[in-house]
C-alpha cells in the first residue's frame, strides 16, 4: 500500500497503526482471532457460540488493522478494502443491507483506506486523501453527513479532508486532524464533543483547546486526547471519575488527567481509560465494578492507578467492561467482566487482576468490542519472499543498550527505532559482512519500541522491542 506520508504532522511522522503497511515486510498470512459473545456472528467463525477462547475469523489472510464494535467487526485488508461481520441491524457492515453475517462481507465502495474503528452500532474508516466515511446508526448524528438517517453503505463525514486518526465511540465519532486538533459529531447530552455545549451535532465541531493531539479515543460518554507533551486531557462524562481530574464533576471542555506526564498511547470505550507509560507500564481510571481497571480491587478511581503486573505493554484497548493489553512478546492479558468468554481465558469468571487470553502467543494487533474482542496474529521477523540470498532476523526482544542483529550475506541495511507513538527515535545505515551486527542505543530511554530492518533488495523484518537501562 503507498501511503501519502506528506499528509501527517510533523509530530506524527508515522502512526504506529501503519507501521506494518510501510515496511513492507509482513507479506505472510496475518490471520485474525476472536473471542466472547457471539449470538450476531461477531466471533465470524461461521457460528453463533461463545468462544471462550480465540478462533480464527474464517476467509481472511492479509488483514492490516481490526477493529471490534458493540456487535460487530471490522478488518482492513492489505489491498485497502474492508471486510466486516456480526450484527447488522442498523447497516453497521456496509454492504448494503441489515442481514446479519457470522462471515466477513465486503463493505461496499470503499477502496483507498488507511485506518477503520468500530463501535456500537456504526462505523469509521480513513481513507488516504484524509476523507473521513461512516455508516450505521444515525440517531444521533453520529455519521456526521449532516443528516439523522442510518445508513447501510459509507457516506462522506461532512466537511473535513485532513484526518490522520479516527475513533468511534457510541453515538458519535472523532477525528485528530493533521494540524493536531479534533473534531467530533454526533451524540453530546454529557459534553462529550468538549465543545463547551451538550447540543447534538450532526455535522463536525472543534473540541475546545486542544492543537497538539496526538492521539484520540471515543468513549461511551466522553472522550480522550494523548498531546504532544505525554500528558492526557479528558472530557465528557464522569460519574465514575473516568476524566481522571481527582472529581466526578463532568465537564464539556477538556480537563487534565492528574499525574500522568509520560504517556505513550491511550484508550478508552466504557466509562473507564488505559493509558500506557513510556516504560511499558499501564495506568487506568474510571469504573471498575468489574475489575476492569486491573489494580486488584473493584473500586472506582477519580484519578490514574497502575494495572497489577504489566511493564511491557505495547498496547492496550477497552470495553465496556473489560480490558485487553498486547505484551512485547504477542502474548495478550485481560481483566474485568468475564461473562460469556470476554477474557479469552477459558471460563467466564471475572479478574481484577491481568490473566493470559488463551491460544495466542504471536499477537502484533488487539481490539476490544463491547462483547468480544479481536487479534492480529502473526510472527514478529518474517521476511520477504523476494527472491534475494541476503536473510536477516532479530536475536531477542529485550536489549541493555545494544539491539542485536544477525545477518546472513552481505551488503547495506537500513535500520529505524520508533517509540510507541510512532515517531522515530533512531534510524542508521550499516555496510555489512556476513556475521552480526549490533546498534548502539545511549540516547534512548527504557520503554517499548518498534525496529524496522530493511535490506538493499528490500527484505525487511519487524519487531517489538523492550530497551532497559
Amino acid at each position: 500500500m503507498k501511503i501519502n506520508i506528506s499528509m501527517f504532522n510533523k509530530n506524527l511522522i508515522i502512526p504506529v497503526l501503519f507501521i506494518f503497511m510501510l515496511t513492507g515486510s509482513l507479506n505472510a498470512q496475518k490471520p485474525i482471532k476472536a473471542w466472547g459473545y457471539n449470538a450476531y456472528g461477531q466471533i465470524g467463525n461461521k457460528t453463533k457460540s461463545d468462544k471462550y477462547t480465540t478462533a480464527a475469523v474464517l476467509g481472511i489472510g492479509n488483514a492490516v488493522a481490526i477493529s471490534a464494535g458493540g456487535e460487530h467487526s471490522l478488518a482492513l485488508l492489505s489491498d485497502s478494502t474492508i471486510r466486516a461481520w456480526g450484527y447488522n441491524g442498523d447497516g453497521q457492515l456496509g454492504n448494503g443491507t441489515t442481514i446479519d453475517s457470522d462471515t466477513p462481507v465486503v463493505v461496499y465502495g470503499i477502496k483507498n483506506v488507511i485506518a477503520i474503528s468500530a463501535r456500537g452500532e456504526h462505523s469509521l474508516a480513513l481513507l488516504s486523501d484524509g476523507t473521513v466515511k461512516t455508516w450505521g446508526n444515525n440517531e444521533y448524528g453520529q455519521l456526521g453527513d449532516g443528516t439523522n438517517i442510518s445508513r447501510d453503505t459509507p457516506v462522506t463525514v461532512f466537511g473535513i479532508n485532513n484526518a490522520v486518526k479516527i475513533s468511534a465511540g457510541w453515538e458519535y465519532g472523532m477525528a485528530l486532524l493533521s494540524d493536531s486538533t479534533i473534531k467530533v459529531w454526533g451524540y453530546n447530552n454529557s459534553g462529550q464533543l468538549g465543545n463547551g455545549t451538550k447540543i447534538d451535532s450532526d455535522t463536525p465541531i472543534v473540541v475546545y483547546g486542544i492543537n497538539n493531539a496526538i492521539e484520540i479515543s471515543a468513549g461511551v460518554l466522553h472522550g480522550l486526547a494523548l498531546l504532544s507533551d505525554s500528558t492526557i486531557r479528558a472530557w465528557g462524562f464522569n460519574k465514575y471519575g473516568q476524566l481522571g481530574n481527582g472529581t466526578t464533576i463532568d465537564s464539556d471542555t477538556p480537563v487534565i488527567v492528574s499525574g500522568i506526564n509520560n504517556a505513550a498511547g491511550i484508550s478508552t470505550a466504557g466509562s473507564h481509560n488505559l493509558a500506557i507509560l513510556s516504560d511499558g507500564t499501564v495506568k487506568a481510571w474510571g469504573y471498575n465494578d468489574f475489575g476492569q481497571l486491573g489494580d486488584g480491587t473493584f473500586i472506582s478511581r477519580n484519578i490514574p492507578v497502575l494495572v497489577s503486573g504489566i511493564n511491557n505493554a505495547t498496547m492496550v484497548s477497552t470495553s465496556a467492561m473489560f480490558s485487553i493489553a498486547l505484551l512485547s512478546n504477542g502474548v495478550i492479558n485481560s481483566w474485568g467482566q468475564g461473562e460469556m468468554g470476554r477474557l479469552g481465558d477459558g471460563g467466564d469468571s471475572s479478574a481484577n487482576a491481568p490473566v493470559q487470553v488463551k491460544g495466542i502467543t504471536d499477537a502484533v494487533k488487539i481490539s476490544a468490542g463491547d462483547y468480544h474482542s479481536l487479534a492480529l496474529a502473526t510472527t514478529p521477523g518474517i521476511e520477504d519472499r523476494k527472491t534475494n540470498t541476503q536473510n536477516i532476523s532479530i536475536s531477542g526482544t529485550i536489549f541493555n543498550d545494544k539491539i542485536r542483529l544477525l545477518v546472513s550475506g552481505e551488503g547495506k541495511i537500513t535500520y529505524m527505532v520508533y517509540d510507541i507513538c510512532g515517531r522515530v527515535v533512531l534510524t542508521g545505515k550499516e555496510s555489512l559482512i556476513k556475521g552480526k551486527l549490533e546498534i548502539n542505543t545511549p540516547n534512548i530511554k527504557q520503554g517499548i519500541y518498534f525496529l524496522v530492518v530493511k535490506t538493499a533488495a528490500q527484505r525487511s523484518c519487524f519487531k517489538m522491542i523492550k530497551l532497559i537501562k
